[in-house]
């Protein structure tokens, strides 16, 4: 769920009030194909201020030359709102809405203060009916406006997921990525977005040189495609992390402290595994 709430502050000689004018809340799609992530609905909920605001306006007959704020508690959001970057296209369209509304600043609000989340939190309509901060706002909006919560630095390295990272930066990252990465059968791991899916496919590939190639030995042929598919995952995963793990020729005091310390083991299957204590308990290997 998302939502956004409408508040009006008035001035009286020196006295300040904020009343509750509109709120609007919507449920996020909960079907497989049209299930949102969470930046997405933090944009959503933008989106739903924006339109809410315009509404509100236009019912009490505010003049659009009249300043308003939007206060979000997404970081990633206002990052989307500010920049100069391409964007994907449902991020983009959404922007674009957004910046079509008339004389509105965006700013940020601590999420444990922002009153906007009370409709997101299961609140009965007898909890809100008693609540002075959901029909009044928070303290400082009845305060002057050097009372309010000072402006931040917006960064997008804790609040945007990866998949949205503007598409200049994506490419970058995804060049790296193959560069760095050996990648069995050609498969580009960053082209899925599900870990199962990616076996299912190394699976396939699997079979099919089972089938065409003379030589047996390539996969272990005790155990099933798909479990063949993890174990090349993960040895192509340790053989770039674990590297000097996995070369032989150099020496034990120039390994580093972790390598060290775990004195790690090389099975008969090619994965990189560590001795602990429970080596003592009746485990099989793969716990």
């Amino acid at each position: 769920m998302y939502a956004a709430v409408v508040y009006l502050q008035t001035q009286n000689e020196s006295n300040y009030e904020s009343n509750l004018i509109m709120a609007k809340a919507k449920v996020a799609p909960i079907s497989e194909k049209k299930r949102l992530t969470i930046p997405r609905l933090e944009l959503m909920g933008a989106v739903i201020a924006c339109r809410t605001l315009q509404s509100t306006r236009k019912a009490v007959q505010i003049v659009e030359t009249a300043p308003a704020i939007i206060w979000l508690d997404a970081k990633c959001v206002l990052d989307w709102i500010r920049t100069q970057n391409r964007l994907p296209t449902f991020v983009h369209n959404r922007v674009a809405e957004i910046k079509k509304t008339p004389n509105v600043e965006f700013r940020h609000v601590p999420g444990n203060i922002n009153i906007a989340d009370l409709p997101t939190r299961t609140s009965s309509a007898a909890e809100l009916r008693h609540n002075e901060l959901w029909w009044k706002g928070q303290t400082w909006l009845r305060q002057p406006e050097n009372y309010w919560p000072p402006p931040q630095k917006v960064t997008i390295a804790n609040d945007i997921d990866p998949q949205h990272i503007d598409a200049n930066n994506k490419s970058t990252v995804l060049a790296v990525i193959k560069s760095e990465y050996s990648r069995p059968f050609g498969i580009e791991i960053e082209k899925f977005n599900s870990y199962a899916k990616l076996i299912r496919v190394t699976a396939y590939c699997i079979c099919f040189v089972r089938r065409v190639s003379h030589s047996r030995v390539i996969f272990l042929l005790k155990i099933s495609a798909l479990e063949n598919a993890k174990i090349l995952r993960l040895k192509t995963i340790q053989s770039h992390a674990f590297s000097d793990i996995l070369t032989k020729a150099q020496p034990p005091s120039q390994r580093s402290q972790l390598v060290k310390s775990i004195r790690p083991f090389v099975d008969e299957m090619g994965l990189i595994r560590y001795h602990s204590r429970f080596e003592n308990a009746p485990l099989n290997d793969e716990v």
